[in-house]
């Protein structure tokens, strides 16, 4: 991802909390300015969901992976929805991108690449309409439409 983005910005990832407690891959990612969402626990994901609105609001670019995860199984899962609520509360846009080949070159449960071809594409700039809960859902939907057009996989959420 770092290597497709336009390098004249700065980019902050967000990633499971769980990443916290390995040492080495905590290091590598705080280095990246990540900043890190509970997923488990309700009231812990409100507050990471306000230091992504701050993020935002301080002009910072966030780059989500609204699934939450990566598995060996095609298809794009349902997404979570702590980055529409984000992006709706601090009323900016969500620039749709969609990454191809990720699952034969990442396999699941192993941390060795294999030899492929990843492709990465840009798809349009979604506004939200409003800072409520029912913005973030529309958001979110249009979010989908869109990544499954890029991603082509199929919808694992019908």
């Amino acid at each position: 991802m770092c290597a497709a983005l336009p390098p004249s910005r700065a980019y902050s990832f967000v990633a499971k909390r769980e990443f916290v407690d390995q040492p080495l891959l905590h290091a590598f990612l705080r280095a990246l300015g990540t900043l890190f969402v509970e997923r488990f626990e309700a009231s812990k994901s409100v507050e990471d969901v306000d230091g992504i609105v701050a993020a935002l609001q301080r002009g910072q670019h966030v780059v989500i992976f609204p699934e939450g995860t990566f598995s060996r199984e095609a298809g794009l899962k349902p997404f979570r929805m702590g980055a529409f609520v984000a992006a709706a509360r601090a009323g900016v846009p969500v620039l749709v991108s969609g990454l191809k080949g990720t699952r034969a070159v990442l396999r699941d449960r192993t941390w060795m690449p294999r030899r492929g071809h990843l492709a990465y594409e840009i798809g349009p700039l979604l506004e939200p309409t409003g800072e409520d809960w029912t913005a973030a859902v529309r958001l979110r939907d249009a979010t989908r439409r869109e990544m499954l057009r890029l991603c082509g996989e199929h919808d694992l959420e019908r």
